[in-house]
């Protein structure tokens, strides 16, 4: 095995993550199939900016943590389920990975409010086989890429009247996506080459959001996320000591836009939107270049939710909380030199448990991203979010 047999397949190694991968989200510098964390509340109903919820805590919009009655913790878990098509074969993909994990506490009620918690923000497990040839060899690839990225951050609300609220959190990004080479050279004698490389991501952000009411049951809710700078180490081992080696990258995240409008037609029923943007783009740069391979990133999200009676000694079945939406993205990634669209529907429900102070959330997504006529393949997905907030009896007295 030559020297220059690995340094002709590395480079064009590149060049198939992008544009020969059978999957969307696939690059020499992926970070994953990015996504915007939504809590399965939000995910039901397929908004969440402007959501006032006064139990479920608001994973857009961290000014409404004012909204929080009691200290309340929730976490959440996911399940993908993918179908990608492209033409010819079908591949199945199906994950499972935690939602959220967070708390908040009202410190001065309906006015000041502290938090903390972890949001993966990505995440990727796919293979990637191929055959190419180079320098007259015949090189049989093998891929394994899988890990995510991450948030942890500590947040701070204040509504500073009841018409107006702000927040303000400081996050810390991390996470580590691995990819597991086998690189089989069929000629002129049979050899493989191992590869394991790990890219370890990290960088810090800050993001502040805010909330309006500026007439009565309408609700306003804003977001906004700053560039991200994150640095990216990256270490290889393998049988080659012409491949094992370490470097570093710089990573540019771009702002982030969220909007957000809810109105409470009654008591009961509750309609709203989320508009949340990126330019991928223009911003998006790797060592301080732009990526050709990016396209603008919004979502829009239209939905509604028809809270429970109310009533405490009610029937059961009046308690549940019913959501449901529909929702259309552009996604950040082209392929085939084109947008890749994502559009679906989304259901949700709402159990309450003890004493109501619990609530048990469930939601599904259905949906296609991608068109085999214009990127060469598509997908259907599933998504199915459960998660469990607990409020008060955790953290106070029973009898209060």
């Amino acid at each position: 095995m030559t020297k220059k047999i690995i340094i002709i397949y590395l480079f064009t190694i590149m060049t198939v993550l992008q544009a020969a991968s059978s999957k969307f989200g696939l690059s020499c510098n992926t970070l994953g199939n990015l996504y915007v964390p939504y809590s399965t509340a939000g995910m039901g109903r397929s908004f969440e900016v402007a959501s006032t919820d006064s139990f479920h805590i608001n994973t857009r919009n961290f000014s409404m943590w004012t909204n929080i009655l009691n200290s309340t913790f929730s976490i959440g878990l996911d399940y993908h389920l993918t179908t990608s098509y492209n033409g010819k074969t079908d591949d199945i993909l199906d994950d499972w990975y935690i939602q959220n994990i967070l708390m908040a506490a009202p410190i001065i009620k309906n006015k000041l409010a502290f938090g903390l918690g972890i949001q993966p923000t990505s995440q990727i497990n796919q293979h990637v086989i191929n055959s190419i040839t180079v320098d007259g060899q015949q090189i049989d690839e093998y891929l394994y890429i899988h890990g995510g990225l991450g948030r942890a951050f500590l947040n701070i609300a204040y509504q500073i009247i009841p018409q107006f609220g702000i927040g303000l959190a400081y996050e810390y990004n991390f996470g580590n996506m691995k990819k597991d080479y086998r690189l089989e050279f069929i000629e002129p004698i049979q050899t493989s080459l191992l590869i394991d490389m790990n890219s370890y991501t990290s960088g810090q952000s800050f993001s502040i959001s805010a909330n309006a009411t500026p007439i009565k049951d309408v609700t306003l809710g804003f977001g906004w996320r700053p560039k991200i700078d994150l640095t990216i180490n990256r270490n290889a081992i393998s049988n080659s000591e012409e491949i094992n080696q370490e470097s570093t990258i710089s990573i540019t995240i771009p702002t982030e836009y969220n909007f957000g409008m809810q109105y409470f037609l009654n008591e009961r029923w509750i309609i709203g939107g989320d508009l949340i943007y990126q330019e991928w783009e223009k911003e998006f740069l790797v060592d301080g270049s732009s990526d050709n391979n990016k396209k603008p990133y919004y979502k829009i999200g239209l939905g509604f939710e028809r809270k429970n009676s109310g009533k405490r000694f009610d029937k059961y079945y009046r308690k549940i909380v019913y959501r449901g939406g529909l929702f259309y993205d552009q996604k950040m990634h082209k392929s085939n030199n084109a947008r890749i669209e994502e559009y679906g529907l989304s259901f949700g429900l709402s159990f309450p448990l003890i004493w109501e102070r619990s609530k048990l959330e469930f939601a599904t997504v259905i949906g296609r991203r991608g068109d085999i006529s214009v990127n060469k393949y598509e997908e259907t997905f599933l998504k199915l979010s459960f998660s469990i907030t607990v409020g008060e009896i955790w953290f106070n007295n029973p009898e209060e």
